[in-house]
């Protein structure tokens, strides 16, 4: 049967890039909700995650997403703060899973693995958003003048696996207001006007004092009531660096093979196999960011070897592993 997916090979996607980031702001924008949105798009969507960002400091974007889209697991080199303007649905963050209703904001820090899971409760619902991004130079320079400044725990964290993500339930309490800042350096990003850069710099850098305020202990953040999901993942968290097989973790949670793979597809709308895959691969992206030898990272997230590796990785973002490692370089 003919694939209605669009594929992009390695060159392609360099070249693709370099042309995405010389178009306006208006239209980059455009592109990214269309790859958001479109369902022969959902085959590219790999390419969308993995752009890198256009400033140097803060990027924004507004993103819709329907319930019969897959927003695959994925990671970030940089942060990323999501306000949630409309959805029913769960997010996974590392191996936490959250309900999101609107209002809600999600915290997540450079090589957190992450996506959406659409579920029933949307009821057809989009799942839009306004995503911002923030470079860990510019965090990362805030946190040295301002020591008490952090997005994120995970801002001096050495912990490749697992790095920690926030949700903050901000509802209709005091902390409502911060829409307002989501909302103002988006419309900044988009108008691109005199001292754009500046500008955003500035809400960014408050938006960040306020998160960190919040995150301090003065909202809590609650996590949904645990399942075989959550168990099953952080089993794979825990034995990444191991062979991980449907037939022995469907054995050590004493369930069949069938409804392990039942679960994957049903909550997930991916396989087992390529759930593990994708966490290996994002735990790599994190090894080579942090300049481990390419010809250790393999087995250091459960490959057998480098050649499996660099088939998985270049099938799964279009690039090989020394592309990438050639793009983060740039940045």
């Amino acid at each position: 049967m003919k694939s209605d997916r669009i594929h992009i090979d390695e060159k392609d996607y360099l070249q693709y890039q370099q042309i995405f980031f010389s178009l306006p702001r208006e239209k980059q924008n455009e592109i990214r909700q269309f790859l958001s949105e479109d369902y022969k798009a959902r085959g590219v969507f790999n390419f969308y995650q993995e752009l890198k960002m256009r400033s140097r400091f803060v990027d924004a974007q507004r993103d819709i997403s329907r319930q019969s889209d897959t927003l695959q697991l994925h990671s970030h080199s940089f942060y990323e703060l999501l306000y949630c303007c409309s959805g029913n649905l769960e997010y996974l963050l590392g191996t936490e899973r959250y309900q999101i209703e609107k209002g809600d904001i999600i915290m997540i820090p450079p090589g957190l693995s992450h996506r959406p899971l659409f579920t029933g409760k949307m009821n057809n619902e989009y799942y839009e958003r306004i995503v911002i991004w923030i470079s860990t130079d510019f965090a990362g320079s805030c946190k040295s003048l301002w020591p008490d400044l952090s997005i994120s725990e995970s801002l001096d964290s050495d912990r490749i696996y697992s790095p920690k993500g926030h949700v903050l339930h901000t509802g209709k309490g005091q902390w409502e207001f911060l829409s307002e800042y989501f909302t103002r350096i988006y419309m900044e990003a988009v108008r691109q006007s005199r001292a754009c850069e500046s500008v955003l710099c500035g809400n960014a850098l408050a938006l960040m004092g306020l998160l960190s305020r919040a995150v301090s202990g003065e909202i809590q953040t609650i996590t949904e009531k645990e399942d075989l999901l959550d168990d099953v993942v952080r089993f794979i968290e825990k034995h990444m660096d191991e062979k991980i097989t449907l037939e022995d973790t469907a054995h050590h949670f004493y369930i069949s093979q069938s409804k392990l793979s039942k679960l994957f597809r049903s909550r997930m709308d991916i396989s087992f196999y390529q759930f593990v895959t994708q966490r290996r691969l994002i735990a790599a992206k994190l090894l080579i960011e942090r300049g481990t030898p390419l010809n250790q990272i393999g087995e250091q997230v459960g490959f057998c070897d480098y050649a499996a590796f660099y088939r998985a990785f270049r099938r799964e973002y279009r690039l090989s592993p020394i592309q990438y490692k050639n793009l983060v370089c740039q940045k």
